[in-house]
């Protein structure tokens, strides 16, 4: 199987037909996710059910992976139905999904078969060497988190959600939860990482100041998890704490109070870093990847070098809409000064995006998952536009 080529879906579905299912239940098929690294967001392994025919690149090994998650999480969920209902089930959840993106339909309406729709759609959706930002905010987490798309996919054959809110909410919750994971990090060393993640989440507005940085507006989202849900999210906590491979008693604190906060059961928290710690010890090589390849990690340098290119771009069009709004400025510059209370916090980033929406270059601040970025641009803006912010300005 070349999923480089055409017909690559098609010789899927003819490979895994006559095999046994090798997943008994979705936990099963979870674990075998996660120790071959497809739920850390590496892809250096493939799946048990499907034999190495080629030396696949990583972005191949990440196709496999998603495809082979998203058919045997159909499988297991609707045992009764085929891979054709799988692949017209499949175009319907990525339809929904990237809606958004009319240019990919617009090619996918040339007599395209399913098979072929569906991988331009994997490979639309896989795109491991491109900026992360070249594309909407919403899609380039999902890249980074290939496994939200499985998450997602599960719960629209299962519950009938709205994917593209399901999808939003999962993901904020995920950025929430390892920008604060994040800031534990740099407690206990000198770790770049976690300075990093620190310094963007102490200056978001956007997340409480809680153990396990669950906000308010993602709280009854967060309640409603399922157990596979809050143990991906565990999971992907711990995968951030070990980015310097060790646990400290700080790490395990952290972990400790989010399975707390999510009321599993004490022993997941131990077994997640139990299986991280045996994931790098069979993946010695991705030691060296880890602060480098892992598109989560990369977020915070990504998220600022790209909101300073388009403050830099749009420099005279954002001060005079700035300008224009006397309670914003008289805002950011308190936000100098001293910290904004919540409900100036509410109003700055209401005001903020109403200005964002009137620059076409901004659109990403309003797609799903967009708002994310704003406490970073509220933190950038006065820095490079410092004419308009001056207290002393005569």
């Amino acid at each position: 199987m070349n999923p480089s080529a055409k017909g690559w879906i098609a010789k899927f579905g003819h490979i895994i037909k006559d095999q046994p299912q090798p997943y008994s239940t979705f936990e099963v098929l979870y674990n075998s996710l996660r120790l071959n690294g497809f739920v850390y967001g590496f892809n250096s392994n493939l799946p048990q059910s499907v034999k190495k025919s080629f030396d696949y690149s990583p972005d191949e090994i990440a196709k496999i992976n998603l495809i082979n998650a998203l058919y045997y999480t159909f499988a297991i969920s609707k045992p009764e139905n085929d891979y054709s209902d799988f692949s017209k089930d499949l175009l319907s959840f990525y339809k929904t999904l990237e809606f958004q993106n009319k240019s990919i339909w617009k090619r996918l309406t040339g007599g395209m078969d399913k098979g072929g729709k569906l991988e331009m759609l994997i490979t639309e959706r896989v795109q491991i060497g491109e900026n992360m930002f070249a594309r909407s905010f919403q899609k380039s987490i999902a890249n980074a988190l290939l496994f939200v798309d499985v998450l997602t996919f599960k719960a629209y054959i299962e519950r009938n959600v709205e994917v593209k809110t399901y999808a939003a909410d999962l993901e904020n919750i995920i950025i929430n939860i390892s920008f604060n994971a994040g800031s534990h990090i740099s407690k206990h060393g000198n770790d770049d990482l976690g300075k990093k993640y620190s310094a963007l989440f102490k200056e978001s507005y956007f997340f409480s100041r809680s153990k396990t940085g669950v906000n308010k507006e993602n709280k009854k989202f967060f309640d409603e998890l399922t157990d596979a849900e809050k143990r991906y999210l565990i999971d992907l906590t711990c995968a951030i704490c070990y980015s310097d491979y060790d646990f400290s008693e700080v790490d395990k604190t952290f972990v400790s109070n989010l399975v707390r906060e999510m009321k599993m059961d004490e022993i997941m928290g131990l077994e997640s870093m139990n299986v991280i710690e045996q994931f790098y010890a069979q993946n010695k090589k991705l030691k060296k990847q880890v602060s480098g390849s892992n598109p989560v990690f990369n977020f915070y340098d990504n998220s600022s070098v790209y909101i300073v290119k388009l403050i830099q771009r749009n420099k005279s069009r954002i001060v005079k809409e700035v300008q224009h709004s006397k309670e914003l400025m008289s805002l950011i510059g308190k936000s100098r000064k001293r910290a904004l209370t919540i409900e100036e916090q509410k109003k700055i980033q209401v005001l903020l995006l109403d200005i964002l929406k009137t620059i076409p270059s901004f659109a990403i601040f309003i797609l799903p998952g967009g708002a994310i970025l704003l406490p970073l641009f509220a933190k950038i803006l006065p820095n490079l536009l410092p004419s308009s912010f001056d207290d002393n300005k005569i």
